[in-house]
């Protein structure tokens, strides 16, 4: 199901609310991006505890978009341990949280009351 919302500008108010609605849009982008985050620390398999540590939501305020981001340039092996290699099962924790979160979207939109 698609909903599509037009919005119809009226006097000069139009450039406020367009970037009100921006700013919800990122807030609402990064809010969910966390929520992602939280779930995948909870689910991943844990040894060291180097790879939970690494789990985060990062802003990128220029698109108002944000990045969920599992690892580092020293620790490589969160898809391995996502999809599994050779002589290791799969263990997904990225992609079950992703979509988990993603069923919460309009609770999330809701508790952040993106309009004041």
């Amino acid at each position: 199901m698609l909903t599509t919302i037009t919005l119809k500008r009226q006097g000069g108010q139009g450039a406020r609310f367009s970037s009100q609605l921006l700013a919800a849009q990122a807030r609402l982008n990064l809010a969910v991006a966390e929520g992602a985050a939280e779930t995948a620390r909870q689910l991943v398999p844990v040894q060291t505890g180097a790879l939970r540590g690494n789990i985060a939501a990062i802003p990128l305020p220029a698109s108002g978009s944000a990045l969920l981001v599992a690892g580092t340039d020293e620790i490589t092996y969160a898809a391995y341990v996502e999809f599994g290699t050779r002589n290791n099962a799969a263990q997904p924790y990225f992609i079950p949280a992703v979509l988990s979160t993603g069923r919460k979207v309009a609770g999330i939109a809701r508790g952040l009351r993106l309009f004041r």
